[in-house]
């Protein structure tokens, strides 16, 4: 709430002008009501009401109050407009800047950070969590203004009657007492609800992603009646925090109406006006629901107390270990990359994905990565491109530590085609040009040329304006890989990684693609992972990983005189993933 303490502050100034008008059209009412007759109550608002009402002349005073009392209704009005519309400006304000600022903490989140969290969490965070916080903040501004409304009421009720304002007061207390009680719950219900929430928005997630793996296997009714289950828990929980949330409402009216028969009893014994018995039940009419409202307004903020805390958790987690984005510019790659006694282990890993690991890769060369599946080759990968940092040993590039150097910069050099291709949901055009921001139509369509991509686009109904699908759905697997060869052409990086880049391409599309890698490649450092060794038999330099550690190095040839791994690898014919 702080940025906008300004606004908040105009809000809580317009609803107090709003109330003091209030507070003075009730007021004149007991003049109003009493006509021509002088008040003969001591009491210094009894004094003011006469000095006033003596300004006017007798025979036109009654219609001097009434529009008195009519200016100061309208003038409630106005204000009571002006303050709702800049609560609203102040959430819908807080919810836009939650939600941009969950967004850019996302994007610059470390992977360490976002593989402890479920991505079903993460989305209730973003939409639902973010607005019920923008709402606490609208909520809690009507609490302050209930306070304020509150407070002027009961000190004119105090400058009319203490004794009667006194016991009111202490009447008020034991009710506010009551309805704590009844709603003290409400925050533990809040945090259970929430949980079930976030797993039902990754159940979502899972279920459309893994909806074939659900068809194939035959489990939609277990899927289902799983949601179900958890539907229906939510559901309960949700109902029952509403019940205690509505009990502040029948409470605070019943208790309410027991203050308004005592009062008027009481004032009946004192022997009050019954202009002035009127005006304070009018009063207290109008403080009832301020404090209905100011006990229901407490009781949703305890209930939001979850939810804000997940979101304030996630805007300022102290989990997330701090990037190393560096300073330093790398103007060209000179020498190479070396992997000084690299070690590496996952947040979760019961073991190091990478022990004490050495090798170099040259410029202008092309290193190819292989092992057995799960022997570090990926890890290396994510390392290089600076997902994660070293646990210990240095990558050096040119000699310099790699995490000196800018990390924007770093990686504007490097162009990754990963097994895992990921296309926007947007047109191929858009698709391809994402990695060069402003690129025109030529350059697109000679990157999807150089990446054989361009006779399947030109076969498409809207060619290259095709809208591909959530994910590129619409396109086959080896058409998807095209695409994210092209984006890699259009950058035309200094630094070229293939992580299995030919994987979903029959034979004679990769015979193709591996002509295009090659001639990209031949001013160019390239870091090849592959199973397959045809992309792999030109390679300057091969490391053979396996369990985190590079025991062979060398040239194809060298490697297969040498029976070692890689020959074992090479005579089973086994994936080198």
């Amino acid at each position: 709430m702080s940025p906008y303490r300004w606004q908040i502050s105009l809000f809580l100034l317009l609803g107090i002008l709003a109330t003091l008008a209030e507070a003075l059209g009730a007021t004149l009412m007991i003049p109003l009501l009493q006509g021509r007759t002088p008040l003969t109550t001591s009491g210094d608002i009894f004094r003011l009401i006469n000095l006033l009402v003596d300004i006017f002349p007798v025979e036109d005073r009654s219609i001097a109050i009434a529009g008195l009392i009519l200016t100061a209704v309208f003038s409630k009005a106005i204000l009571s407009y002006g303050y709702t519309i800049l609560a609203s400006w102040v959430k819908n304000t807080v919810f836009k800047r939650l939600q941009t600022g969950l967004f850019e903490r996302l994007l610059y989140a470390s992977p360490e950070y976002l593989d402890a969290q479920q991505a079903g969490h993460l989305l209730h965070t973003f939409t639902v969590s973010a607005e019920q916080t923008s709402l606490a903040v609208q909520i809690a501004m009507w609490l302050c203004l209930n306070i304020c409304t509150i407070l002027i009421f009961s000190i004119l009720l105090m400058a009319i009657a203490w004794q009667l304002t006194l016991a009111l007061v202490l009447t008020l207390l034991v009710l506010a007492y009551l309805v704590r009680l009844a709603t003290h719950r409400v925050g533990r219900t809040s945090h259970t609800d929430l949980q079930i929430k976030s797993g039902l928005s990754q159940r979502i997630k899972e279920c459309v992603l893994g909806l074939r793996t659900i068809h194939i296997f035959g489990m939609e009714d277990f899927e289902n009646q799983q949601f179900i289950q958890a539907a229906e828990q939510s559901y309960r929980l949700s109902l029952k925090r509403e019940k205690l949330i509505s009990l502040a409402h029948p409470l605070t009216e019943g208790l309410a109406a027991i203050v308004m028969i005592t009062l008027v009893v009481l004032a009946q014994r004192a022997e009050f006006a019954l202009s002035v018995l009127v005006t304070m039940a009018f009063m207290l009419l109008r403080l009832q629901p301020q404090i209905q409202n100011a006990n229901t307004n407490i009781a949703h903020i305890i209930a939001q107390q979850s939810v804000v805390q997940s979101v304030l958790q996630l805007l300022n987690s102290k989990d997330d270990p701090n990037r190393i984005v560096g300073g330093r510019c790398l103007k060209k790659l000179e020498k190479g990359i070396s992997f000084k006694q690299v070690a590496f282990r996952y947040t979760n890993g019961n073991r190091e994905a990478l022990s004490a690991i050495d090798f170099e890769i040259g410029k202008g060369r092309t290193t190819a990565l292989v092992g057995p599946s799960g022997a570090g080759k990926s890890t290396i990968i994510n390392l290089l491109c600076r997902f994660y940092e070293p646990g210990s040993g240095q990558i050096l590039v040119d000699g310099q530590p790699l995490n000196e150097f800018d990390l924007v910069l770093w990686r504007k050099r490097i162009a990754l085609v990963s097994q895992d291709v990921h296309l926007f949901s947007g047109t191929i055009r858009e698709n391809i040009a994402y990695s060069k921001f402003g690129a025109d139509d030529t350059e697109i369509i000679s990157a999807a040329m150089r990446a054989h991509a361009h006779e399947f686009i030109q076969q498409l109904p809207q060619g290259y304006d095709t809208t591909i699908g959530d994910a590129g759905k619409l396109l086959s697997g080896g058409q998807r890989q095209r695409l994210s060869l092209a984006r890699a052409f259009l950058r035309d990086p200094e630094i070229l990684i293939l992580d299995e880049a030919t994987n979903a391409l029959d034979n004679l599309s990769e015979t193709y693609i591996q002509a295009s890698i090659e001639e990209l490649g031949r001013d160019r450092t390239v870091v090849v992972v592959a199973h397959r060794l045809s992309t792999i038999e030109n390679a300057d330099h091969i490391v053979v990983i396996d369990h985190g550690q590079a025991v062979e190095q060398g040239r194809f040839e060298d490697l297969l005189a040498a029976n070692g791994l890689f020959a074992s690898l090479y005579h089973s014919k086994h994936n080198m993933l």
